[in-house]
């Protein structure tokens, strides 16, 4: 810790010079020229140039690297055409962290999408359709409005029809009827007349599981319509082992195929655009189609079309050659392309559980048995940012917005990572993933043909030491519903504290994985989800929980959270018109209550559950703990219900102690409010709640600029300032960003006498006058300690001003 000291001299007025000195600062601008040096004044114009400077300038760092990205004068945009990859020349060494970060309080906003324009309104039609010209051949899938999602046109939700057509590896597809059956009820007629049916994808959904697969043709049969589906993606949701697959199975004695009774959605094609916020692309004229939202200007609407499908890589190239010391802060990460994965010749997703999807069938002489567990290689949920074989990764204070997918996947080998204090809306998949199911027995040498390892050098490696703090979701996993907000397989010594976990349609937390031989796996182990707030949690599915575990977890905390379904307009959304009354029909007709508090399933053992207070109604009153396995503790307990907390608890043998009560709403004990006051974003973070309708252009809160008086900043780095004799201190900082100073006096003895500047400090020098805060501890005060974001301090000299 380096000590400077500032002499006080009678009558004079004495700064102590202090400078956060970057080695080098590389700035970045849409206005820029990558032909500039990259300073203030001549700044870069994009990130690869950047890149390369720091390549050029990092090998044998003596000091931080910081990237600069200004917002510029379009809105902050950096249009990516490719993903943006960093290896293991792009990070910090010697100890020193390369950072990209915004500058000041702009946003800059890394976009996979283009803006399209030239909208014209289209005669005839018995909406208010608009098109417009986008030259491209693949589906758009997602896009905004406005900042916005859209939605791709639907059709009705139906269910009946017959298998048709099949071969020996699997089904080709199902019959359409005219006036299907859903639900026991007739549907209206259904428009099987397809202009483009190849553009068609089906939707299907199930108690823990959404699945999409995409058409191949459409042939006509007087009232009812042959529907070709792409294949292998059909055969394998037809065949999956697991996680509601279309219904239909082979009937071995008959040696025919049953009928399909399985409810699901056709959608994206133009013949269903019929609603407000409705879109369409034709591929054939290139022709994208769109009915306005009320209060659209379609003259003047920001419409972002995605086309990056992968917005950022950060991997390394093996266990030896890791990305280490990289950061991102304050960078808004908009508009992925997710076009569904592609398996062989198809696409399609069809769910196991959670984010996990099965990319190909195991086959055997007895492949169409129903007895038969077959064991499919699992690919996940697209994100945006995906990681692997890297350590000392930061992403903070970042926003993820309008994704097609997942926001972030630390999925191999990655450890001592931050995700901290960022903004999660408007994504189709999930916020953080964490790990693969293939972890879970590292004793064995998986067939690399049923589990590839997506790396050149096949190593799984689990990952360990991630922090997931503070970050806040809203309208998370709102495409892919069954997506866990926060999805953790097989992992160890993570911490996920102090989130503040939005509505979804599914788990909020699921922890761990496994079922049959990988129960007892002895990678998840020494994990805590702590002074979380979770509200709204399974709205759209069944058979999960707010906080849901699989497996052995060898000593899971969950310490002070807070489960509550109370929450505020329009922060759930869901882009299917029938996702509501599904629910409604799914519980009435006999599916699995949901358990909306803890729910430990499969073997989840050793998990102590402490000082908890639960507020959820519905109509799953009292399942706030589903004890299915043993080993499970729970401490310290509050809810306002009937009581029948207390009743799960003991009737489904866990190890209870200390406080079990129930209260009426409204009437928090104390001890319940000390809990809940304590839930959620620290006060540091609360300002990203105020953050969240930030759009693009606007100045915003990105950076934590909120404390409490005496309160540490994660992150904050102290240096120490010896003061000797008397007179008048002014302390002088060079900043090269935004960020919060705080300044504290400390006696001889160490003791901590109160702070005398904390403040907001931009680019540039500052001169600050710690006279007022010194003066009443004038003989007593020997040390101050300068606290800062980032950065280091060189001190150049003391300059004494008469």
């Amino acid at each position: 810790m380096p000590f400077l000291f500032l002499n006080h001299a009678c009558c004079a007025l004495l700064i102590l010079a202090l400078s956060i000195q970057a080695a080098t600062e590389i700035h970045v601008s849409p206005e820029g020229n990558d032909s500039a040096p990259g300073t203030l004044q001549q700044p870069l114009r994009t990130l690869t140039a950047a890149q390369d400077k720091v390549r050029a300038s990092n090998s044998a760092m003596s000091d931080d690297i910081i990237v600069f990205l200004h917002a510029g004068a379009n809105g902050g945009y950096y249009h990516l055409d490719s993903t943006l990859h960093f290896d293991e020349r792009d990070g910090g060494t010697n100890g020193h962290t390369v950072t990209y970060r915004n500058f000041n309080d702009s946003i800059p906003v890394l976009s996979g999408g283009f803006r399209v324009d030239n909208w014209e309104k289209v005669s005839g039609t018995s909406y208010q359709q608009w098109k417009a010209h986008v030259d491209r051949t693949t589906k758009i899938r997602a896009l905004t409005v406005n900042y916005i999602p859209g939605i791709r046109a639907q059709g009705p939700q139906i269910m009946g029809g017959e298998e048709w057509g099949t071969y020996n590896d699997g089904s080709e597809g199902f019959y359409v009827y005219s006036g299907a059956t859903i639900w026991g009820k007739k549907s209206g007629p259904i428009n099987i007349e397809f202009s483009n049916p190849g553009d068609v994808e089906v939707y299907k959904w199930g108690s823990w599981v959404t699945d999409q697969l995409c058409v191949d043709n459409l042939v006509e049969s007087g009232t009812r319509a042959k529907i070709k589906m792409q294949n292998p993606a059909w055969r394998i949701n037809l065949f999956k082992s697991f996680g509601h697959k279309f219904s239909i199975k082979y009937n071995k004695q008959s040696q025919q195929w049953d009928t399909l009774t399985t409810q699901y959605l056709l959608e994206n094609a133009y013949e269903f655009l019929d609603m407000p916020n409705e879109f369409y692309f034709d591929r054939s004229t290139k022709t994208l189609y769109y009915i306005p939202r009320e209060g659209v200007d379609m003259n003047n609407a920001v419409v972002i079309v995605p086309r990056v499908e992968v917005l950022m890589n950060v991997h390394g190239s093996s266990p030896d050659k890791k990305v280490e010391n990289l950061a991102f802060r304050g960078i808004a990460f908009h508009d992925d392309n997710y076009l569904l994965p592609k398996i062989g010749d198809s696409r399609g997703y069809s769910t196991v559980q959670g984010v996990n999807a099965f990319m190909r069938p195991v086959q055997g002489p007895d492949w169409k048995d129903d007895d038969i567990t077959y064991w499919l290689g699992h690919l996940q949920i697209q994100a945006a940012i995906h990681v692997m074989f890297a350590q000392n990764i930061t992403i903070e204070q970042c926003r993820f917005e309008y994704l097609g997918g997942s926001a972030i996947a630390l999925m191999n080998d990655v450890h001592n990572t931050l995700i901290n204090g960022n903004i999660f809306r408007f994504a189709g998949g999930n916020a953080v993933t964490i790990g693969h199911d293939e972890h879970g027995d590292l004793t064995e040498t998986y067939p690399q043909e049923l589990y590839p390892c997506p790396a050149e050098n096949d190593f799984w490696i689990p990952c360990s030491h991630i922090t997931v703090s503070n970050n806040i979701t809203r309208n998370v996993s709102w495409q892919f519903t069954h997506a866990p907000v926060i999805q953790s397989y097989f992992t160890h010594d993570c911490k996920f504290l102090h989130n503040d976990l939005g509505p979804c349609g599914y788990d909020a937390f699921s922890i761990g994985w496994g079922w049959g031989k990988m129960d007892k796996s002895q990678v998840q182990r020494n994990n805590e989800a702590s002074f979380n707030k979770i509200t709204g949690a399974v709205q759209y599915h069944g058979d999960g929980g707010s906080f849901y575990t699989l497996g052995d977890q060898r000593g899971l905390i969950c310490d002070g959270n807070f489960f509550s379904d109370t929450w505020g307009e329009n922060e759930l959304i869901n882009e299917r018109r029938w996702m509501s009354e599904r629910k409604s029909l799914f519980l009435n007709s006999g599916g699995k209550t949901m358990t909306k508090g803890y729910y430990p399933d499969a073997s989840s053992e050793n998990i102590t559950y402490r000082n908890t207070v639960f507020e959820l109604d519905g109509p799953t009153v009292g399942t706030w703990f589903d004890l299915s396995s043993s080993n499970v503790k729970v401490e310290n307990a509050w809810w306002a219900d009937d009581g029948k907390g207390v009743q799960a608890c003991e009737k489904n043998g866990a190890q209870c102690s200390g406080t079990l009560q129930s209260y009426p709403y409204g009437q928090r004990p104390p001890e319940a409010q000390a809990i809940v006051d304590k839930a959620g974003l620290e006060p540091a973070y609360e300002e990203l709640i105020e953050a969240l309708d930030w759009t693009p252009g606007r100045p915003g809160p990105v950076a934590v600029n909120r404390r409490k008086p005496g309160t540490d900043l994660m992150g904050l780095r102290k240096y120490h300032a010896r003061i000797i004799g008397a007179g008048r201190p002014v302390l002088a900082l060079h900043i090269p960003y935004t960020q919060r100073v705080v300044v504290l006096l400390y006696s001889a003895n160490g003791r901590c006498l109160g702070e005398v500047f904390q403040g907001k400090l931009t680019h540039g020098l500052h001169r600050i006058d710690l006279t007022d805060g010194c003066i009443q501890h004038r003989g007593v005060f020997s040390l101050l300690e300068i606290r800062l974001e980032c950065g280091r301090l060189v001190l150049p000299g003391l300059v004494t001003l008469q």
